[in-house]
């Protein structure tokens, strides 16, 4: 547990250390609008420790871990940016937004930021997931019902609740993950993969070093490109040497359905094409499949020795269980 949200623990036993030690609502610690921050900075950060009274401290501290257990393991290496980003941005948030707000305090704001970014995260991993979605949704729901109705959904504390940090907090975590780009070997990476630099990412199974996924991924795309081109090409000549017949079921096309007529290589070697289109025929994209599923048939038995391998005599039959029948028949005549 500890080794996947420590930031979370640490957080969460700082918050109650601090409401031990030095109690509710610790002057030196809460955002004071009357005091600067320039003069003060370490307020951006301690004000999310400090508490008004204990169910403020536990149900905070129980938002915290749930939402820890739950994202800060996706999170990652990111949470100490999140964080060192997202907590002054929070209180900067609320002195701007609401005025009227004196002083602040509480980890409600880190709790949503965490768990936008967490949605976010888990989006971007998955984005056909519908859940991701809908929780977001949920959320900005509740920050609205608050916002609207001036009370807190799921906490009743001796300070009024500050709507505006739960908003900051969640949208910010939002942006923080979508516009998260990382760059690796010079690529841009939108997804922010680091598997290849991390040290339980791919790794050679020889030399052991990290596998440049990235590296890959750019060869086989332009391998992919290459063929499709070089396809691209040697059809549109197989199309003007040919009649529009597959060369097996003899079915005709036309131009409305051409694409279903596919290029045939006969010694199953796509890289082999004479300008002549002697290695070509035209088949139907079925007849096409049925061939090269014959040829898959056909090397599959010869790696089972169930036929024999071209230039390969076979072993000759020699025995003849009707031999000498015909004399047998004669003697009996």
């Amino acid at each position: 547990m500890t080794t996947n949200m420590p930031w979370t623990l640490a957080l969460a036993l700082a918050a109650a250390g601090v409401y031990l030690i030095l109690g509710p609502v610790p002057d030196e610690l809460i955002l004071d609008r009357s005091i600067p921050l320039a003069t003060e900075p370490w307020r951006a950060f301690s004000a999310h420790l400090a508490h008004s009274d204990p169910s403020h401290l536990i149900l905070d501290v129980a938002g915290l871990l749930l939402v820890g257990w739950l994202y800060e393991p996706a999170l990652r290496g990111r949470m100490t940016a999140l964080l060192l980003l997202g907590m002054p941005s929070i209180l900067g948030a609320v002195m701007l937004l609401e005025p009227r707000v004196v002083a602040y305090c509480g980890l409600s704001g880190i709790v949503n930021l965490i768990v936008g970014a967490g949605l976010a995260a888990a989006w971007r991993a998955e984005p056909r997931d519908p859940l991701p979605i809908l929780f977001a949704l949920a959320v900005a729901a509740k920050i609205l019902l608050e916002s609207l109705t001036g009370q807190a959904v799921f906490s009743d504390t001796v300070w009024t609740p500050v709507h505006s940090a739960h908003a900051a907090g969640f949208l910010i975590g939002v942006m923080f993950e979508t516009a998260r780009t990382t760059k690796i070997g010079g690529i841009a990476n939108p997804q922010g993969d680091t598997s290849m630099t991390s040290s339980s990412g791919p790794r050679h199974a020889k030399t052991g070093k990290p596998i440049d996924s990235a590296k890959l991924d750019r060869v086989v795309a332009d391998a992919r490109k290459a063929s499709d081109e070089r396809a691209a090409g040697y059809r549109e000549q197989a199309l003007k040497l040919y009649d529009w017949v597959c060369g097996r079921c003899a079915r005709t096309f036309t131009r409305e359905n051409l694409r279903e007529l596919t290029v045939h290589h006969k010694d199953m070697n796509h890289d082999n094409n004479p300008p002549d289109g002697s290695n070509w025929e035209l088949l139907c994209v079925y007849c096409h499949d049925n061939e090269h599923q014959k040829y898959e048939e056909h090397l599959a038995a010869l790696a089972g020795g169930r036929v024999a391998k071209p230039g390969v005599a076979g072993k000759q039959t020699t025995h003849n269980p009707f031999e000498g029948l015909a004399d047998l028949l004669k003697k009996d005549s």
